[in-house]
């Protein structure tokens, strides 16, 4: 398992991407951050628009959606990220 702490700056997003097999779990610990899903392949169609605040949590992996994530507020903020292997 692979956990990493991100501090996001503010209007700064992710590239779009995914998470195969054992796929990402995160919280956001301080702030608020905007995860946009998107259909999995290189054009992926967005999906989802969805907003977190401190304490929620989300999962993610390459069956259900490729995303990016970012922080939409003027402010830091700050996420936990769990990533596992999976199966093989």
């Amino acid at each position: 398992m692979k956990v990493v702490l991100i501090r996001w700056e503010p209007g700064k997003f992710s590239s779009i991407h995914g998470h195969a097999k054992g796929g990402c779990v995160y919280k956001v610990l301080q702030g608020e951050l905007e995860e946009r899903r998107y259909e999995p392949g290189e054009e992926g169609k967005l999906l989802a628009v969805c907003r977190y605040q401190a304490g929620s949590m989300a999962y993610l992996d390459d069956t259900m959606a490729y995303h990016s994530v970012g922080n939409p507020s003027d402010a830091y903020a700050f996420s936990l990220h769990a990533y596992t292997p999976g199966l093989v």
